[in-house]
């Protein structure tokens, strides 16, 4: 398909027909990039980008989780050796951080998750101790039951909350993960996956929780994946689909994930499974051209999900976004517009379609939350820019 671009797009003229607002760029962006899906579909949104800024007087950070109201979460640096090291920073919608308190003295904290109604859950970490998991309330961070030797609180829905703890191995000194869950009734430790470590990483409204799995003891590390409920997990094992790692679910069951090949190239993949009655579905995402490994990470309700391409040593390097019915991957920088950013992986998204993600740029890594712009509003704003160029003068060539 040619697209014809805005001659101002090409040359260092005078736009005659150029919006010059982000909103605007991305509304142009929206329309001449609509891209039609494997299933019939068109995919034509565009996205305003908000930064996610850094609190005063640091320099890094990195925000993990995007919840449903469009708050992220994450960590903060605010000094290399004192306490606390890290501390645990939400963005409101404006991208502003706000510190969370955390009483007492700790070293870190930081938000991986959110439930369903916003609250942040993660972990935070006291002195000569290893990191407990819980959730952050207005004023405190309120630690979950932990029977281990700690672990961390990743997603939840709202009748459990779902992470990993650590437990001691009859090794001395070495450590197992095992995928967690916290109800009213306290901390269960997920059955069905002994032997290998895991961790807890979605679940849905119906109680259906997917995670990750790894076995160390092997000469190579084997990654795989989890689909469990009521406590119980079945190991992910799709033919043809080795060391399936599963990273969200939503609520209809589709799961978004990740594969790997024979050649230990990654893949990203959605699959669905019933534990009714043990049909199973998967199907490939392929890689997006030029690039020969690709990550999803996350997906909502309508399916549309989004990760990254790697480059040639395991690097991220292009974010990406299938729309929702579709297994091709689009380059996610064709449908925003951030000056001299490129867009490097996208992470998260939540079911009113905001995505989390992680720009490169002359001042290095930074993050942004994508805001779908509705189309009306950018088809508006591209009439007024039309009629507004049929006023100007023609300038003869």
């Amino acid at each position: 398909m040619l697209f014809l671009l805005p001659s101002c797009w090409l040359h260092r003229s005078p736009p005659s027909l150029c919006i010059r607002s982000l909103t605007g760029i991305a509304c142009i962006s929206q329309l001449l990039f609509s891209f039609s899906t494997a299933s019939g579909q068109t995919f034509s949104t565009g996205y305003r980008a908000t930064r996610l800024r850094l609190l005063p007087n640091t320099s890094i950070y990195f925000p993990e989780a995007l919840s449903e109201q469009g708050v992220t979460g994450g960590y903060s640096r605010i000094h290399p050796t004192q306490f606390p090291i890290d501390v645990a920073v939400t963005w409101d919608e404006l991208g502003s951080p706000s510190r969370l308190p955390v009483t007492g003295t700790y070293v870190s904290a930081g938000v991986l998750g959110f439930l369903p109604d916003g609250t942040p859950v993660g972990n935070r970490t006291l002195p000569a101790d290893s990191p407990d998991p819980g959730f952050f309330e207005a004023d405190s961070f309120t630690e979950l039951p932990n029977t281990g030797l700690g672990g961390s609180a990743i997603s939840g829905n709202s009748d459990f909350i779902i992470g990993q703890t650590s437990h001691p191995t009859a090794v001395v000194g070495v450590s197992r993960s095992i995928a967690t869950i916290w109800n009213n009734s306290g901390q269960h430790l997920i059955s069905g996956l002994e032997g290998v470590s895991s961790t807890g990483q979605s679940g849905n409204g119906d109680g259906v929780y997917i995670g990750i799995t790894y076995d160390f003891s092997a000469s190579d590390a084997v990654y795989g994946g989890f689909i469990g409920r009521n406590g119980t997990a079945t190991r992910l094992a799709f033919p043809g689909f080795p060391e399936t790692r599963g990273f969200e679910i939503n609520d209809d069951g589709w799961i978004a994930g990740s594969w790997e090949t024979t050649g230990e190239r990654a893949r990203g993949y959605t699959a669905r499974y019933d534990l009714d009655t043990g049909a199973q579905e998967i199907h490939d995402l392929g890689l997006f051209p030029g690039y020969d490994q690709t990550i999803a990470y996350a997906n909502n309700n309508d399916n549309t999900i989004v990760g990254g391409a790697l480059g040639p040593i395991g690097e991220f390097a292009k974010a990406l976004i299938w729309p929702a019915g579709s297994l091709t991957s689009l380059d996610l920088n064709l449908f925003v517009d951030i000056p001299n950013v490129t867009l490097l992986d996208a992470y998260r998204i939540n079911n009113a379609g905001q995505i989390l993600a992680e720009g490169l740029g002359p001042d290095g890594f930074s993050y942004y939350r994508l805001d779908p712009i509705p189309e009306p509003a950018c088809l508006a704003m591209v009439v007024m820019a039309v009629a507004g160029s049929m006023n100007r003068p023609r300038r003869r060539l």
